[in-house]
């Protein structure tokens, strides 16, 4: 049995976000988890040329230094070139090696089909199906099905805040909308206030707020097309609509915030996963979001709002023409429009919608459950 598991010692690569998040929140007797920070010196001159070349894929490429006390390492979006035995975590797909020589892309391919990779977890059903939709641009790669058969789908945990999701908003005259996205522009932050604008003019009031500190990043995609005139133009909205504005808030004031919104706002163009969106359901506030990439699968019209687009096969919104990118955020603006108009005058569907929210939460983010599934991993690959 997983409890009888006794001084297992689990190496990670990093103690950042996604590592606490999916890796060292982890609790469990018998288990503890060890920083195993990279050593390039056992790093093959190969992978070394390309971690040099590309200055991210030390990110993706692990290599840590030889440690007899650790029995099995887990890592996130990354997999290790040297010799030991391991677990992943990926958002996406893996090997996460864009820029690669093709000799490098099948020695990826080879680690993962090869005894020392034990499990590959998938965050969501859309990561797997990347995964899987990644193997057609190597046609000759011939050990796909030895790498599929390592796969498992684990949603990461939340925990639910019991002293938070309190429902005397529902009690307040005023609705509270609200939308927090450090990347401005991707996250849809220029689509809402437009929509915000237009429903001002209809003379549909609400109280907004915008967490962001209006930056952009990876300035070749479509949606920072302009990226200076629309940020711009929100500084003078956010003034001219009067909508409550902080350029950053810690985590504690971000759930404090949306424990007292009826809704919380993400219409992303862009997301691997969705933190926040599994957070802010946790805390009672339902979400109005897109339907790329893995959303649909932690939000629906039944606990919350979703906003449709136009997407490829792997549930990405199409933006890789102006034409397209210009058509997802015209649609984005009026739907959006309608939802908030929607949950302005119907303010009594929020609260059926904050319940379900949180009993979804109960039931596919419980973090004994997760700590049940990935410490069976753990027992298996070690």
């Amino acid at each position: 049995m997983v409890h009888h598991m006794a001084n297992l010692c689990v190496g990670y690569q990093r103690d950042d976000y996604p590592e606490r998040r999916n890796i060292t929140n982890l609790a469990f007797p018998g288990i503890k988890h060890q920083l195993a920070p990279d050593s390039n010196a056992d790093v093959p001159s190969e992978f070394l040329d390309f971690v040099n070349s590309k200055g991210w894929a030390s990110r993706y490429v692990a290599s840590p230094a030889p440690n007899h006390n650790i029995d099995l390492y887990h890592y996130f979006n990354s997999i290790p070139v040297s010799d030991v035995k391991f677990i992943s975590t990926f958002e996406s797909s893996l090997p996460r090696w864009w820029g690669a020589s093709q000799q490098i892309w099948q020695r990826g391919f080879d680690i993962l089909a090869g005894p020392n990779c034990r499990a590959l977890i998938a965050m969501s059903q859309n990561a797997a199906l990347i995964q899987e939709e990644l193997y057609k641009m190597f046609p000759d790669i011939s050990d796909k099905q030895a790498i599929q058969k390592k796969i498992y789908i684990v949603h990461p945990p939340q925990e639910i805040d019991y002293k938070r999701h309190k429902f005397a908003k529902f009690e307040h005259p005023k609705v509270q909308i609200t939308f927090i996205g450090r990347d401005f522009l991707r996250k849809g932050g220029y689509e809402f206030i437009k929509s915000v604008d237009k429903l001002n003019k209809k003379n549909i009031k609400f109280d907004a707020t915008i967490v962001s500190p209006l930056i952009t990043f990876n300035n070749d995609s479509r949606w920072n097309d302009k990226a200076e005139e629309k940020l711009n133009e929100t500084k003078v909205l956010i003034n001219s609509l009067d909508i409550e504005y902080f350029p950053s808030l810690n985590n504690e004031a971000v759930l404090d915030l949306l424990s007292r919104s009826h809704a919380y706002v993400l219409p992303s163009f862009h997301d691997t996963y969705g933190f926040s969106v599994i957070e802010a359901q946790s805390v009672g506030c339902p979400v109005v979001c897109t339907d790329q990439r893995s959303f649909p699968e932690l939000n629906s019209n039944d606990i919350g709002w979703i906003l449709p687009t136009e997407k490829d096969s792997c549930g990405q919104i199409n933006s890789k023409d102006e034409a397209a990118f210009l058509r997802n955020s015209d649609m984005l603006v009026q739907s959006l429009t309608e939802k908030i108009a929607e949950i302005v005058q119907h303010p009594e569907i929020v609260k059926l919608k904050a319940i379900q929210s949180i009993e979804r939460i109960k039931k596919e983010h419980d973090p004994y459950q997760y700590s049940l599934k990935i410490a069976e991993l753990y027992r298996k690959g070690s």
